[in-house]
């Protein structure tokens, strides 16, 4: 008999969630506090030169940043202190933007894309999604329309697997290129580095009785706004991760807690919540560590757009490689940390992530020894959009030196 007819309609509904730390290696311990630590950094993000759109259609989709006229007079890179690399992506457009009008004499190229399921609508959709890129820089930009060329393909020259959703997802997309390098340039900036401990937590949601259910939603809130959720319908995962960076922005220095609960809605549309629960956070700032001999900067450096399958460096990735070069001092301790999305088997991830890293390590002239692969057992970046899993595929460089 399905355990649907065998539920008592009357039977009381129970639900939970439960917490634990989770670091970069996918290794898990109890999680009493989270520590937020704040280090002076130098942040080099990459511009993904990729705008994305959804299955047949031509629009921007809402996520990139449009400005107006008025914010638009005002639009500086250095106001891009402290964001991390996906809202720095979100304003592709604008940065390219803003680095032509500065650059008269620079010029950009758009490539427009098209997944194996739109085949049948050949070159023309293509061509719409890179006119639609050009369009926005036009009208807004006032960039002069014989400095943005177009062309139009089917599938991108480098295509991800179109096997799956994902990959289909990754080869809708416009992309850009120029001969001058300032364009596509990697976003850099002095900013105030957030680091947590743990850095992220692993939710387990359960029900009591195991029986179907219509949607359960998790949720992270300060008490008052929702910082992250999740949501999904039957079943029930074993756990979540969250890594809590991605939400920095949403936790200040004042906030002493993280509340957690998990809602379920049953197969007859009864709403039931868990018990709210809480993660202290203790906050550790630079006017804390004022006067310590022992604090440290931390640059971090980004490297992402490795081939298909590779780990050997692109000509944009060894730009940023010698940009860190020329940077260290006899003080400096490196890590090098390779990252993949979610995509393929773990064991797979974990091999190319640690091929990449060492890649990067050697380039760097350091010891192999200082590379590590971290796989995908922790996300970078949220796996569901392409640019999240693009920027997912990275290596990170984190450069810790004895401030003076």
């Amino acid at each position: 008999t399905p355990v649907a007819e065998t539920f008592d309609t009357k039977t009381v509904l129970g639900s939970n969630v439960s917490a634990t730390g989770v670091d970069d290696g996918g290794r898990t311990s109890p999680v009493t506090q989270v520590r937020v630590e704040e280090y002076a950094s130098t942040r080099v993000r990459p511009l993904l030169p990729y705008v994305f759109f959804d299955q047949t259609s031509t629009d921007l989709p809402q996520r990139y940043r449009r400005v107006s006229e008025s914010v638009r007079e005002k639009f500086s890179l250095e106001n891009f202190y402290n964001l991390d690399a996906m809202i720095t992506y979100y304003h592709v457009l604008n940065i390219i933007g803003k680095r032509m009008q500065d650059d008269p004499s620079s010029s950009i190229t758009l490539t427009g894309t098209i997944d194996e399921s739109e085949l049948s609508l050949g070159t023309g959709l293509s061509q719409a999604r890179a006119a639609a890129v050009k369009d926005y820089l036009v009208s807004t930009w006032e960039i002069e329309p014989r400095r943005i060329s177009i062309q139009a393909r089917t599938m991108p020259e480098s295509p991800s697997k179109s096997t799956d959703d994902d990959g289909r997802a990754e080869n809708r997309r416009v992309e850009i290129s120029s001969s001058n390098p300032t364009i596509l340039a990697p976003v850099s900036s002095n900013d105030t580095m957030r680091v947590f401990q743990p850095a992220g937590i692993r939710f387990a949601p359960s029900i009591d009785p195991k029986v179907p259910i219509a949607s359960w939603t998790m949720f992270v809130t300060d008490g008052e706004r929702i910082i992250r959720s999740f949501h999904a319908g039957e079943p029930i995962p074993p756990s979540v991760d969250w890594r809590i960076d991605e939400q920095a922005l949403l936790i200040p220095r004042s906030l002493r807690e993280l509340k957690y609960l998990l809602v379920v809605r049953d197969s007859n549309g009864l709403v039931v919540p868990s018990a709210t629960q809480t993660i202290p956070l203790n906050h550790v700032t630079l006017a804390d560590k004022a006067g310590s001999t022992s604090d440290k900067s931390i640059d971090r450096y980004s490297l992402i757009l490795f081939g298909f399958d590779r780990s050997d460096l692109t000509p944009a990735n060894s730009v940023i490689v010698d940009n860190i070069k020329s940077r260290l001092s006899p003080s400096s301790t490196v890590s090098v940390l390779g990252y993949t999305d979610r995509s393929g088997a773990d064991d797979y991830n974990l091999r190319l992530s640690e091929q990449r890293a060492k890649s990067v390590a050697r380039a760097l002239g350091l010891p192999e020894s200082t590379a590590k692969g971290l796989g995908e057992n922790l996300p970078l970046y949220d796996n569901s959009t392409p640019e999240g899993r693009f920027y997912s595929r990275t290596v990170e460089v984190l450069v810790e030196t004895p401030r003076k």
